[in-house]
């Protein structure tokens, strides 16, 4: 992931990849995208939806990726982050 949303620097974003872990548990989709929206200003996000358009995760299989994505679009955002499992490699790199 990739994202810088302080609010001195809106528009300006991280040139390194920020990677955060978190353990493998039964609800890790959930987990991952509160973890996700703790590290954004929510409010920064609403009235900047299109900041979302420049971060990529990426996940260990399809079905992961659909889930975080299923859980952006319940929750309101119509602009989505770029969300690739790694067997979409050739679109990473």
């Amino acid at each position: 992931m990739m994202f810088n949303f302080d609010e001195g620097n809106l528009n300006k974003f991280s040139k390194e990849p920020k990677v955060f872990y978190l353990p493998p548990t039964n609800n890790f989709a959930k987990y991952f995208f509160e973890g996700l929206l703790s590290k954004c200003h929510l409010r920064v996000l609403e009235s900047n939806p299109e900041l979302l358009s420049h971060m990529k995760i990426i996940t260990s299989n399809k079905r992961l990726a659909q889930t975080i994505e299923g859980l952006f679009e319940n929750n309101g955002f119509t602009i989505l982050p770029k969300i690739l499992d790694l067997t979409d490699l050739s679109e990473i790199f």
